[in-house]
């Protein structure tokens, strides 16, 4: 749901915080009156503390990584689920950490998205045939050593990122991530908070928001928005079945530079966008697009809906157990801990602890499905 953040602290108290044993600020500070001589700096869990000369504070790294972060390896990770609870949960420790309301934590950057295992061929073929986001063209993204493993749509208040977590991370499995990199929350004040202007308040987002439900809703919304903007290009056509005058538009539409050169604005695009979508639906056998975005929106509200312990993970993101959880929670967590145990010395016998659970929580009608071991 939410990755990772860059916030301000509207308000804080600046002797706290640099007593505060678990912060060690590296930086040019007087260690008795805690005057700030020059930027000092903290790292918690992956996040960064960061103190100015001019005593402002900030905040950034992935609230992602900070619920995952594994003390035996000093490293978090943000693939896998991460669940509105386990957001709250985050978001509960970093406030305590800095001893302030989460709604006194003003964002300034912000990462929404989901991270879906797609069909294995819907998972290989989605970046490829990527054409366009709104009027902007899809560029590679690599790992900085030059292994390609997604796109992006560089916009001037937002990139819109489609790229394979499990390349990035050399998992074991297929994980696409579907992301809006926000660079200026002008760009979603103005979509949950309608009216930006009538209060000071409502001009920018803070810490507190991102557990709003409601909130949280249309930030959902924007994201499958980001998707049904995108043009992708469907590969499953029967161009034999098609008029001619359509199969030029198609394979004209296919092209990034189409899109470009024309220039499209307004209702000239949403025309140009609708015909080619609805030829699409109706001469492909595949329909890529509807698809991704039924699974946006049912990871979103998964995400969104789940109780507390109803998805779990291990540290390498691999969905464990799932619980339609209706049963007191120190039973569920009890059962995954047992399966993860025993799992690891005798794995023949994960089958029987599920068979033995299974049974023992129908017979207490209670309902469990979706498990995977």
């Amino acid at each position: 749901m939410i990755d990772f953040i860059k916030a301000r602290l509207l308000s804080t108290d600046m002797n706290y915080l640099l007593k505060n044993p678990a912060l060690e600020f590296i930086g040019s500070y007087n260690h008795s009156t805690y005057e700030i001589y020059d930027n000092c700096k903290a790292e918690y869990k992956g996040i960064d503390i960061i103190i100015t000369r001019s005593k402002e504070v900030y905040i950034k790294g992935s609230l992602h990584k900070l619920h995952n972060f594994d003390e035996e390896t000093n490293q978090g990770h943000n693939h896998g689920d991460f669940t509105y609870y386990a957001l709250k949960k985050t978001v509960s420790e970093l406030s305590d950490l800095l001893d302030v309301n989460p709604s006194t934590i003003r964002l300034e950057n912000v990462e929404i998205g989901v991270n879906i295992r797609l069909n294995n061929f819907i998972h290989q073929t989605v970046s490829q045939y990527l054409v366009i986001h709104k009027t902007r063209p899809f560029g590679e993204l690599n790992n900085g050593r030059g292994k390609f493993f997604g796109k992006q749509a560089i916009h001037k208040q937002y990139y819109w990122k489609i790229y394979a977590k499990g390349i990035q991370y050399r998992l074991d499995h297929d994980e696409t991530r579907f992301e809006l990199k926000v660079k200026t929350m002008e760009f979603l004040t103005r979509v949950i908070k309608r009216n930006p202007l009538s209060q000071k308040s409502d001009r920018y987002l803070t810490l507190s928001d991102l557990i709003n439900k409601e909130y949280l809703t249309k930030l959902g919304e924007t994201l499958l928005r980001a998707w049904k903007e995108t043009i992708v290009y469907e590969d499953w056509i029967n161009f034999s079945k098609i008029p001619a005058k359509d199969q030029i538009f198609i394979l004209n539409c296919r092209n990034p530079l189409y899109w470009m050169i024309n220039n499209f604005q307004g209702d000239d695009l949403r025309n140009a966008k609708r015909r080619y979508k609805g030829l699409q639906k109706r001469y492909s056998r595949i329909n890529l697009h509807q698809i991704i975005y039924d699974e946006i929106q049912a990871k979103w509200n998964e995400l969104l809906k789940a109780e507390p312990n109803s998805i779990s993970h291990d540290q390498h993101g691999n969905k464990k157990v799932k619980f339609l959880t209706f049963f007191n929670h120190s039973i569920s967590r009890l059962i995954s801990d047992l399966i993860k145990r025993l799992g690891t010395y005798f794995p023949g016998f994960t089958t029987h602890i599920r068979d033995v659970a299974s049974k023992y929580l129908n017979s207490k009608k209670q309902k469990i499905a979706n498990g995977s071991f």
